[in-house]
């Protein structure tokens, strides 16, 4: 019997024998590619190579979880109650809103894009208008109306997403400025931005496209010098544009100066005749709502009222109840209470310094500093001073100190001079947390020159040889190590705080949910309240008095809304007669106007109980049935 050729021309390969050890995957490459890179592990010739120490160094291991926790309370409390926030300024967020309503349902045009803010149903009634800020935000939100409804949900995702983009240019940003200085850890600035703050501008139509407009245009610009392509250029001035109709007056100050600012301190880079440009074109956007304002309300009104809420605004006088025939004989929504208070300036700019770790670091950045003087530093005794060299083993170092300066000049200076423009204004409002996006690049730029100098002291040791200098420079070394440890935990108790804050009220009840139980008992229904009218009105869907206190209520029951601090009524006290039914007491939610607390709200309170039938009590608010004629 013949045997097979076992010649290599006809030899078929035998079946290599499975590794029994190892289990067939059914993952595709893809996915595995993309959970190792999101792991920090690259696949290399010679094996696995560990990326971790960058990340870890960038921060960027950081921002991901961090802003998910964030996402992750907002949705949960956008899903039980899709209205507003638990922690929302409430009045502000339903005044958006019903400027958008009411351009939705009479027209744009019917005050001129100008706000809005009669809650009539009586078309008569309308407009009321409000003319010191852009109305960019209610556009925006009538725009989003038209598209989903009223699906405040929706809405109020929709400025999440904005949110959360511009937190990215304000991180690509921070890279670029830490990067040119030769330091990294951009992804810890969100250590330096509280809890509420995110949570509180997340959804809000004004305030959640601030870092977006403040670092966009910066960002664009990098990208036209770094290619050429003028089509970033001109996306800058855009985004300056729309910032200018949009933005809070305030924060677009803040914008034009914190942009000066970057081109004079050389931060980035910025050309001077771009940073021109860019002012032109936000003024440009000032012109226009001012020309709006005055095309509207006429000439005479309009320079009448723009002397008086400067003047107001500035130095704090007229007072409201100089200025209230004006306002309410031009159907014009009055603001003039602010009142001139150095000590509540000073109170306004200190909140507006203010962020998570600002006095630990403040300290942990001066005795890291002395310590680096000391130790690049020569000690003359004969003289009393201290030489730091002007040489290659300073330069990083003076690198360094020159950054905490100009970041600390160009942080203080954009958030303080806008506050001296309207001193009066200020006191009231200030900048509800928005500088800590300026602020937190400086404490991210000490914790990385602190972490920097401990490495390097500790390198340093390796190299010495004698005991004694080992030593002494080992326990100043521990010592700075101590410091940053204690700065470290401060600042970790301080955001653990306010995270749990945070979550106790996302996932806790609303506490403004309560609000929507105003709708079916008094929809249709004309009402007083003592707080703003449209926290009733936008509920109501209907005309309202606010700012109703003592004086609107007789001992006897007679009530006199032509007291009220608000009567957003077209036509009211000229021949116009709107008869309240109801009147909505809150034992919070007060306003920038709202001067009857702590015992006047218990007398007033008092005097309601005594006179009116109550319709419905809550912890928040009492309604009451006024008497009929």
């Amino acid at each position: 019997m013949d045997s097979f050729d076992n010649s290599s021309a006809t030899a078929v390969p035998a079946a290599s024998e499975p590794d029994r050890g190892v289990v067939p995957s059914h993952i595709r490459q893809g996915v595995i590619h993309f959970v190792l890179s999101w792991l920090g592990v690259r696949k290399t010739a010679e094996g696995y190579v560990l990326d971790w120490f960058p990340a870890l160094s960038s921060g960027s291991w950081l921002v991901g979880p961090i802003l998910a926790a964030y996402a992750l309370l907002f949705l949960v409390a956008l899903v039980r109650f899709p209205l507003v926030s638990p922690v929302a300024t409430v009045d502000e967020q339903l005044n958006y809103y019903q400027v958008a309503r009411n351009f939705v349902r009479y027209g744009f045009m019917n005050s001129g894009f100008l706000h809005d803010l009669s809650t009539s149903s009586n078309p008569a009634h309308h407009p009321y208008i409000y003319s010191h800020m852009p109305p960019g935000p209610e556009i925006l939100v009538a725009l989003l109306i038209k598209v989903f409804g009223e699906r405040w949900g929706l809405i109020r995702l929709f400025f999440a997403v904005v949110l959360f983009i511009g937190i990215a240019y304000f991180l690509r940003f921070l890279r670029l400025v830490l990067t040119e200085h030769g330091l990294t850890g951009a992804g810890y600035a969100l250590l330096f931005i509280s809890p509420l703050t995110i949570l509180q501008t997340i959804d809000h139509p004004a305030f959640s496209p601030f870092p977006l407009f403040l670092f966009f245009p910066v960002m664009a610009l990098q990208l036209y010098y770094a290619t050429g392509r003028v089509v970033h250029y001109w996306l800058a001035l855009i985004a300056v544009l729309v910032a200018s109709v949009y933005a809070v007056t305030l924060n677009f100050i803040l914008f034009c100066v914190a942009w000066i600012l970057l081109w004079f301190l050389g931060l980035v880079r910025l050309d001077l005749r771009h940073v021109a440009a860019m002012i032109l074109v936000g003024a440009a956007g000032i012109v226009l709502h001012l020309l709006q304002g005055m095309w509207f309300l006429g000439p005479a009104v309009f320079f009448e009222e723009l002397r008086i809420t400067f003047s107001n605004r500035m130095l704090g006088f007229p007072s409201a109840e100089e200025v209230m025939g004006f306002y309410r004989a031009h159907d014009i929504v009055l603001h003039g209470t602010h009142h001139l208070n150095p000590g509540r300036i000073l109170i306004a700019v200190n909140n507006s310094l203010r962020f998570p770790g600002r006095s630990v670091f403040f300290v942990s950045g001066v005795v890291v500093l002395a310590w680096a003087l000391l130790r690049r530093g020569r000690f003359d005794r004969n003289s009393c001073t201290l030489l730091v060299p002007v040489d290659d083993t300073s330069t990083a170092f003076r690198r360094c100190i020159s950054l905490f300066g100009k970041l600390a000049t160009w942080a203080v200076f954009a958030i303080v001079i806008p506050v001296a423009f309207f001193p009066a204004y200020t006191a009231d409002y200030g900048l509800p947390g928005l500088g800590e996006f300026l602020l937190a690049p400086l404490g991210v730029a000490v914790l990385a020159y602190i972490i920097r100098e401990i490495f390097s002291e500790g390198r340093a040791l390796w190299s010495l040889s004698a005991p004694g200098e080992i030593y002494v420079r080992g326990i100043a070394l521990l010592a700075v190590t101590a410091v940053l440890v204690g700065a470290l935990i401060g600042l970790g108790r301080t955001q653990l705080a306010g995270i749990k804050h945070m979550a106790h009220a996302h996932l806790g009840a609303n506490q403004n949910a309560v609000l929507a139980e105003i709708e079916p008992a008094l929809k249709g229904r004309v009402t007083m309240t003592n707080v703003y009218p449209t926290t009733v009105s936008f509920f109501t869907q209907e005309a309202a008095f606010g700012g109703c206190e003592m004086a609107a209520f007789a001992p006897d029951g007679e009530i006199d809304p032509s007291e009220c601090h608000t009567a957003w009524i077209r036509g009211y006290g000229r021949g116009e007669r709107v008869r309240p039914t109801h009147t909505v007491l809150f034992r919070g939610r007060f306003t920038g106007f709202t001067r009857c607390l702590g015992e006047c709200l218990q007398m007033l309170e008092a005097r309601l109980d005594k006179n009116y039938d109550k319709v419905l009590e809550k912890k928040l608010f009492t309604i009451y049935a006024l008497r009929e004629n």
